[in-house]
Formats: C-alpha cells, sequence, structure tokens
C-alpha cells in the first residue's frame, strides 16, 4: 500500500497547511509498530492493490466508525507500507464529522485493543503498550473537546498505566497539557454565559413596571358614554 501526504484545506476550500505522512511513517517497508502508534489514515490517500484489499477483509462494515484504522493495521502486519511525501489530496476536517464524535473516539480505541489483543504473539510487548498509550491518550484529547471531564480523566489514567517507553513521556505531557487548555477553555465559556444570565436576570428585576396603557378603543367609549 502507497500512502500520501495532504493538503489541508478550511471549509471554505482555502490552503492551510501540508499534513505530512512522514511524520507518523519515518521509514517505508514494515512498518506495523508505527501503525500501532498511530493508524489514522485517510482513505482517499491510499492506493492499495485490489488483492490485497480482499485480503485484509477490506473495510469492516460493522463498525461505523474507525473502520479505516482497522484497515490501516490489517495492511501494515501483512505488507510493506510506502510514502509518497508529496500532498497529492485535498482534506478539510470538518468539525461536523463522524471522526469528530465521541462514537469514534470509542470505536478506535476497541479497534486498537481488539487488534493488539488477536495478534498479541507477533507484536512485542512495548510495542503493544504504547499502541494502547496512545490509543487512550487520543481517546483522552478528542472526548475532552465533549466536556466530558470523568472519561478523558479515565483515559488518561489508563494510558499512563501502559506507559512504558520513554521516549513516550514527553508526548503524555503534551496531551496532559492540551487537555488541560480545552478543559479550562470550556470552564471560562461557561463562566462567562452565567454571568451574562445572571446578569440579565438582575436587570429584568430591578427594571421599573412598564405603565399600563388604556385601550384606545376602551377610552372612546368612556368619552362616549360620559356625553
Amino acid at each position: 500500500m502507497v500512502l500520501t501526504s495532504t493538503l489541508e484545506v478550511d471549509v471554505r476550500g482555502r490552503p492551510s497547511r501540508i499534513s505530512s505522512r512522514r511524520t507518523t511513517l519515518p521509514v517505508d517497508g514494515r512498518v506495523l509498530p508505527y501503525v500501532l502508534r498511530n493508524p489514522i489514515m485517510v482513505p482517499s490517500t491510499a492506493m492499495v492493490r485490489t488483492a490485497v484489499a480482499r485480503e485484509v477483509g477490506g473495510f469492516d462494515e460493522t463498525l461505523r466508525t474507525a473502520e479505516d484504522y482497522k484497515f490501516h493495521l490489517e495492511v501494515a502486519r501483512r505488507h510493506a507500507i510506502a510514502v509518497i511525501e508529496r500532498p497529492l489530496v485535498f482534506f478539510t476536517d470538518h468539525p461536523s464529522g463522524l471522526s469528530a464524535g465521541v462514537r469514534s473516539y470509542h470505536d478506535q480505541l476497541k479497534v486498537v485493543e481488539q487488534f493488539v489483543a488477536a495478534h498479541a504473539r507477533q507484536i512485542e510487548r512495548r510495542d503493544r503498550s504504547a499502541a494502547l498509550f496512545r490509543a487512550h491518550m487520543r481517546s483522552a484529547l478528542g472526548i475532552a473537546y465533549h466536556g466530558q471531564l470523568a472519561v478523558v480523566l479515565l483515559h488518561l489514567a489508563v494510558g499512563a498505566r501502559h506507559l512504558r517507553d520513554p521516549r513516550d513521556v514527553p508526548h503524555a505531557g503534551r496531551v496532559a497539557f492540551r487537555v488541560a487548555r480545552v478543559l479550562a477553555a470550556q470552564c471560562t465559556h461557561q463562566l462567562r454565559d452565567l454571568a451574562l444570565r445572571r446578569a440579565h436576570d438582575a436587570r429584568a428585576t430591578a427594571a421599573p413596571a412598564a405603565p399600563q396603557r388604556t385601550d384606545d378603543a376602551h377610552e372612546l367609549v368612556a368619552i362616549a358614554a360620559s356625553g
């Protein structure tokens, strides 16, 4: 299989940055240890022989999301993967896409856990641990944007238990820092909304009651009766 880099564009079609596959796959060949750590794949960037796609079972149709994760892992387990560094695909990461939902992070973690369990004898222990550590870190960061603090803390704690490689310590620190920033921003936003609502309620309570206007028709009737 061959993967290409992507040129990311915003929702208006304006180019923002190049996302290089070399950041996750630094070498060509049998790259399962790297894919275990980051199985993210943009399907439109993949060029794969039909025979290989059929051999690994194609995309798992029982999965609502993360089917590309499973496909990527299965190909990497059996075949070599190469990278074309030149971006050949435009890619937009839309905030309302399936991959941004909480369900997607649960599916991604499930795929990695099942793959590691099914092929534990073929995967070195440090690579198994790294795969699970990274999967929980991705889930923690992604779910943080949905404000589910208890779930985020659970993923951080479970991920920390799988931290075996000292080289992953900086990654854990970066994820924890980003999670803290996301949660802090959400708290600030909620506190600001609460303050605005309370200020609005206070103004509504303190405002004097508006004088009631006499209906013009009633006033005319009263004048006519007095005359």
